[in-house]
């Protein structure tokens, strides 16, 4: 706008930086998984996951039944712990996770034994 009354003007020399934002589209994965302690009845998992992740979760069951237990997490850094609990003696188990990252990515893994 042009001021036509003369009363003085103004201007700006400075610069505007416009950013295009990153679109993530890239699922979070597991880099490693591993059993760290197992007893009788429980199971401690150490996994350290590509990104930080809005949620986690980990379902588990007796190898050839389709009753699960399922654990939902919110970890705060790369590298966690989660604990399976009342797992029955003498019996084999799997888990599976489902990671969702903070742009939506989601990520299911294929199933692991205990």
């Amino acid at each position: 706008m042009v001021d036509t009354s003369g009363n003085g003007s103004t201007s700006w020399t400075g610069t505007i930086i416009i950013s295009t934002p990153v679109l993530d589209e890239i699922p979070p994965v597991i880099v490693s998984s591993t059993v760290t302690a197992k007893t009788d009845t429980a199971a401690t998992i150490h996994v350290v996951t590509s990104e930080q992740l809005k949620k986690l979760r980990v379902r588990y069951r007796v190898v050839g039944t389709t009753a699960w237990t399922e654990q939902t997490l919110i970890p705060t850094t790369l590298a966690f712990d989660i604990n399976l609990t009342s797992l029955l003696t003498g019996q084999a188990y799997e888990y599976q996770y489902t990671l969702d990252d903070n742009s939506g990515n989601q990520d299911l893994t294929g199933w692991v034994g205990v």
